[in-house]
């Protein structure tokens, strides 16, 4: 249609509307990602990104997370898969020689609660334990509500819980980086999870693998992003819920 096309559209459409309602043309973009509603991510004509929404990206993520995420989309949206396929393992190559300084890896979380209200909750069975108020006992740090903690996951073995081992960050500790390697991998998986309905099972999983102990790399041959035609009557509801 073109941009001029689209602003006479749009102008005619407003006309014909009752007094008082008035449309504009917010922006055009090539092409949309629609994870959740009102959570997507859009790509301009000029080939930057836009994304709208916490269940993609939150503030709280690990900063490694929030890099995967946004070039995950990228890639996604200029059907680049074997770029993303080389994005994954690029992040799991560097996850593992802890080539990642700390600060990637750190998550920050505001409390609602002291340290012995935490307690209180957390003896009583209201709650579980958190990892955020784990490192600051372990740390001996006081905290008040709306206090925030930045903290990572220590050891060396796979299924360690993130309460047991969360260590307060100080980047001035000299024995950094000592994170736990194989849980941000699973961490990894559990961001790159959030792709899958973009693709079939089978070819989800040959994008999202590492090649790791194999004598053959994984062939991306016939791997495809699933695309939907959005119908007026989704267009519709949606508007409806963002009202």
């Amino acid at each position: 249609m073109g941009e001029e096309n689209e602003k006479k559209y749009v102008n005619k459409l407003s006309r014909s509307l009752e007094p008082g309602i008035n449309l504009s043309l917010d922006g055009r973009y090539e092409k949309m990602l629609s994870y959740k509603k009102k959570n997507y991510a859009l790509l301009g004509y000029d080939g930057r990104i836009k994304m709208r929404g916490s269940a993609l990206i939150s503030r709280s993520m690990e900063r490694f997370g929030r890099a995967f995420i946004e070039e995950s989309i990228e890639h996604l949206l200029k059907e680049e898969i074997e770029e993303l396929h080389k994005l994954y393992i690029e992040f799991t190559r560097r996850i593992l020689s802890r080539e990642l300084p700390i600060r990637e890896m750190v998550r920050t979380e505001t409390v609602r609660d002291t340290i012995e209200e935490y307690l209180t909750s957390v003896k009583s069975g209201k709650r579980n334990r958190s990892a955020s108020y784990e490192a600051a006992l372990n740390a001996g740090l006081q905290l008040k509500a709306g206090d925030r903690v930045s903290y990572y996951i220590t050891g060396s073995e796979g299924a360690t819980r993130s309460f047991t081992n969360s260590r307060l960050y100080d980047p001035d500790d000299p024995d950094l980086p000592d994170y736990n390697a194989q849980y941000y991998l699973r961490k990894l998986d559990e961001y790159a999870e959030r792709f899958s309905e973009f693709f079939k099972p089978e070819d989800f999983t040959k994008v999202f693998s590492s090649d790791e102990g194999s004598l053959f790399t994984t062939s991306l041959e016939g791997v495809e992003i699933i695309t939907k035609e959005v119908t007026e009557a989704e267009t519709r509801g949606e508007e409806e819920d963002s009202d």
